[in-house]
């Protein structure tokens, strides 16, 4: 089950990368994955548990690059860079999966998730981080989509330019986009 359930998820990234949500129907899933229709539906109820379902393989792939040596103690500064390059580093690696998560977070599909546990640590430590008043005190939904929005235009900057040396100019924004985020008033 787990490979035929990994062939479906893989069909499904293929043809949503390619062509958006409204060109990976069940049919064309099928024909790219090689599963038969029973096999679909005894591994997923619908198409739209199919998009659900690779959007949560993507981010526990993610995760498990980013938030692996993430601490509660761990100041915001560190581990915001460590979330900004990681993730980077992670669509470099694999394009695809964060282009699946940007047409994704953009569809009707990401507004219907329960996502109350996502980011916890990372989310913890800003918080203490806007209460200790090291940056700006602004809503942490909007400050976690703000720096997911930066990271993703350095990435999208990175796959279309041909950048020497790649891991310096990811250390040059995330210096740029700090400055943006912390409170002034302390430094």
């Amino acid at each position: 089950m787990g490979d035929m359930r990994e062939k479906i998820l893989m069909s499904t990234l293929s043809l949503v990368t390619e062509s958006g949500f409204q060109g990976a129907s069940i049919s064309k899933i099928i024909e790219k994955s090689g599963v038969s229709n029973g096999g679909i539906y005894s591994a997923f109820k619908n198409r739209d548990a199919i998009f659900e379902a690779l959007y949560w393989n993507i981010k526990e792939d993610l995760n498990e690059k980013h938030f692996v040596n993430f601490h509660p103690n761990l100041s915001f500064y560190d581990a915001l860079y460590q979330y900004w390059n990681s993730k980077i580093i992670f669509g470099l690696k694999h394009p695809d999966k964060l282009k699946y998560l940007d047409q994704f977070y953009h569809s009707p599909y990401y507004s219907k998730l329960n996502l109350t546990n996502n980011y916890t640590v990372f989310t913890e430590i800003l918080k203490k981080a806007i209460k200790n008043k090291q940056v700006v005190d602004l809503d942490v939904d909007f400050i976690l989509i703000d720096i997911n929005s930066n990271i993703n235009s350095v990435f999208k900057y990175l796959s279309i330019k041909s950048i020497e040396n790649q891991q310096q100019f990811i250390e040059m924004s995330f210096r740029k986009y700090w400055r943006s985020i912390i409170n002034l008033n302390l430094y």
